[in-house]
């Protein structure tokens, strides 16, 4: 079954990503940097089953319009950040969903989420954090 997922899922990035032939896989935080800096587009899919181990995790991509390079400084080492927000449904009805991701220097993923009432943009409830590597439970396509 999970099998048919991520076929589906590659199915869909093929339809709205173009020619997934000409995507490359991204196997680490350094051909990640070296892809940004070249301008290429990327897909991101994250099958949070394998991050959690949690089967009622979804498994999901999305395609970033924007990819942040910051460098390091005192407190913090050299990451990639993006985000997506988008509207959901969550158990108490519609909300917006911020997803935040930092790709870190040692091919660490760490994702945060928050929900936000639709009405007022308030948050509901706590951010979740959910930790995963490049290459297990978070895999980049990237496309020139």
């Amino acid at each position: 079954m999970k099998r048919k997922i991520f076929i589906l899922i590659l199915s869909m990035m093929a339809a709205l990503y173009g020619d997934l032939a000409a995507a490359a896989p991204i196997h680490s935080y350094k051909e990640l940097v070296s892809a940004m800096c070249a301008g290429n587009q990327f897909v991101v899919v994250a099958d949070f089953q394998r991050c959690t181990e949690k089967k009622e995790m979804p498994i999901g991509y999305f395609i970033p319009s924007s990819m942040m390079l910051v460098p390091a400084n005192d407190t913090t080492p050299e990451r990639v950040l993006t985000s997506d927000l988008h509207f959901s449904k969550h158990s108490s009805g519609p909300i917006y969903e911020y997803v935040k991701y930092t790709f870190n220097s040692d091919d660490s993923v760490l994702i945060q989420t928050t929900f936000y009432d639709p009405k007022n943009f308030n948050p509901i409830g706590t951010m979740h954090t959910i930790k995963c590597t490049l290459g297990e439970g978070i895999e980049i396509f990237s496309r020139d």
